[in-house]
């Protein structure tokens, strides 16, 4: 609500709360947001880094299907 502009008292009017816990409120969120944005190369490496680990993920869960298939027949 402040973001789009309203003051600290209107947020705090509105919501029936004190305005030093809306204050405390707006600098957990303005803290909780990180200072530096990533880089676009940052963002492909995470990218292709969680791609890889998903395919070795789908990997592991094929190869413990065709397992399970193969134990389920012999008993």
């Amino acid at each position: 609500m402040i973001a789009s502009g309203r003051s600290v008292s209107d947020v705090s009017q509105s919501l029936g709360v004190g305005e030093n816990l809306v204050y405390k409120w707006r600098n957990q969120q303005s803290s909780s947001i990180p200072a530096v944005p990533a880089s676009e190369s940052d963002l492909r490496s995470e990218n292709d880094r969680l791609k890889a680990a998903l395919r070795q993920a789908e990997q592991e869960r094929d190869i413990l299907k065709k397992a399970l298939n193969i134990f389920s027949r012999e008993t």
